[in-house]
């Protein structure tokens, strides 16, 4: 028997066996009680079943994945994972400055370069990810000498802007 308390969530009327059962959890539905059920039942990437442990053994099939959590919560998933989606779409038109991609100021300085010869005068050259602290140098290139955008001989006069 299944208690009046279970939350069913699908098209049919039939029950039908979950691909994954989450148990003896604290399932944190986010709906406008905010109520917490035990377990919760996922088919085809879908939620089928909101309730007690002891309910959810009703969508328990052969093929069913049983996860006990062993009192640990579960909360709604989001598929955007927090990357600002704009902020990530003006970084993929910058120059990469991340320690995976440069380890030295000549490193973004031919980077400058190489975007200088795709961008037109008059706009700024970007750069995204910079740390002075992962450069082999170790320190800020702040300098305001002559050859301060001088490199193995090319000059550039571009405006560029790095940020962290």
């Amino acid at each position: 028997m299944v208690s009046s308390s279970s939350k069913y969530i699908r098209e049919e009327v039939n029950f039908m066996d979950a691909d994954i059962l989450l148990t003896k959890g604290k399932v944190l539905t986010v709906d406008r009680q905010n109520t917490v059920h035990e377990a919760v039942g996922i088919k085809d990437g879908k939620i089928i079943f909101c309730g007690s442990s002891e309910d959810a053994k009703i969508f328990l099939g052969s093929r069913a994945e049983v996860i006990d959590l062993n009192g640990r919560s579960v909360v709604p998933g989001f598929i955007e994972s927090h990357i600002h989606s704009a902020v990530m779409g003006v970084n993929a038109l910058a120059i990469d400055c991340r320690p995976s991609a440069v380890s030295s100021i000549a490193d973004i300085q031919e980077a400058v370069f190489d975007r200088a010869k795709r961008t037109p005068k008059g706009e700024w050259i970007r750069g995204w990810g910079y740390n002075d602290q992962y450069l082999k140098e170790r320190r800020l290139r702040i300098q305001r000498r002559r050859h301060k955008r001088q490199h193995r001989g090319r000059k550039t006069s571009r405006s560029c802007c790095f940020r962290r």
